[in-house]
């Protein structure tokens, strides 16, 4: 694997959508999705932490989630290094917990092409953690503009 190159294809307000491929045009690693819940996180947000951390003191003022979408499971280097990627996005927000899982779900990125179909396409996963956007799709005009939110 050659060096990792990062492609925004969708941001709004709460989501935004990257395309890893290795290389400049070299293939499809995964895709890169973070959820901005925009409310406060809670223990029930960290299964795995049930049991160890207090339940009273838990919890800080915002919860994110980025999720890796990949056809197949990946290794563990490239687990860390996408790890490095995220945390580069969210380390510098103080009150914020985050976490990241991982699905095996298939997003072609001929299919998603200039933006038009990335919402469908991944519809299931929001749906899957509980994340709804107030619409169902995007005019093309808007893939124009730095950010993609309908106002």
């Amino acid at each position: 694997m050659g060096q990792l190159r990062i492609v925004r294809e969708l941001r709004l307000k709460n989501l935004e959508f990257f395309l890893i491929t290795d290389g400049y045009a070299g293939p499809k690693i995964c895709h890169m999705l973070f959820l901005d819940y925009r409310r406060p996180s809670t223990l029930e947000d960290f299964p795995f932490l049930i049991g160890i951390e207090d339940e009273d003191t838990f919890g800080r003022a915002n919860f994110m989630k980025v999720i890796i979408i990949s056809d197949a499971d990946l290794d563990e280097h490239l687990k860390e290094e996408l790890e490095i990627i995220a945390s580069g996005f969210l380390e510098n927000k103080p009150e914020c917990h985050w976490v990241m899982e991982y699905e095996i779900a298939s997003i072609d990125p001929k299919h998603v092409g200039l933006g038009e179909n990335i919402l469908p396409s991944i519809k299931p996963i929001l749906s899957k953690h509980n994340f709804f956007l107030e619409y169902d799709d995007i005019p093309q005009q808007y893939f124009n503009y730095l950010s993609q939110d309908i106002h």
